[in-house]
C-alpha cells in the first residue's frame, strides 16, 4: 500500500469512529431524556426493556468506536514505517487516547444507568 492509500484508509476509519461516537451520543441523550421525563412512571417490564436496549446499543457503538480507533493506530503505525519514522503521530499518545475514549464511553453508560436508578427511586437532587 502506498502513502496515499494508507491516508485514505486512516481517514475512512476515522469517519467510522466518529459515526459510532455520534450514534453513541444519540442513544445516551435519548436514554437520559426518557429517564428524566418518564423514568419514574415506567413499569418493571418497560424499564427492563429500555435498559437492555440501551446497554446493548451503547456496547455495540463503544466496541465499534474503540475498534476503529485501534485500526487507526495500526494504519498510522504502517504509515510511520512507510515514511521512515513519521514523528507527527506519537504511538504512546494513541494508546492513551484509545484507553481514555473507551473508559469515558463506559463511564457514560454507568452514569446514565445510575441517573435512571436515581429517578426511579426518587433520589434526584432538585435543580
Amino acid at each position: 500500500m502506498n502513502e496515499f492509500n494508507l491516508l485514505q484508509v486512516i481517514f475512512i476509519t476515522n469517519e467510522a469512529a466518529n459515526t459510532a461516537l455520534a450514534l453513541y451520543i444519540t442513544i445516551v441523550s435519548g436514554y437520559l431524556f426518557v429517564a428524566y421525563n418518564v423514568g419514574a412512571k415506567l413499569t418493571r417490564y418497560q424499564i427492563t426493556l429500555v435498559n437492555a436496549l440501551f446497554v446493548f446499543f451503547t456496547a455495540a457503538f463503544t466496541y465499534s468506536a474503540t475498534t476503529a480507533f485501534m485500526l487507526m493506530r495500526l494504519w498510522t503505525g504502517e504509515m510511520r514505517q512507510l515514511k521512515g519514522g513519521l514523528e507527527t503521530i506519537n504511538a504512546g499518545a494513541e494508546n492513551i487516547f484509545v484507553s481514555v475514549v473507551t473508559i469515558t464511553l463506559i463511564a457514560g453508560v454507568l452514569g446514565s444507568l445510575t441517573f435512571m436508578w436515581n429517578i426511579r427511586r426518587g433520589t434526584q437532587s432538585a435543580v
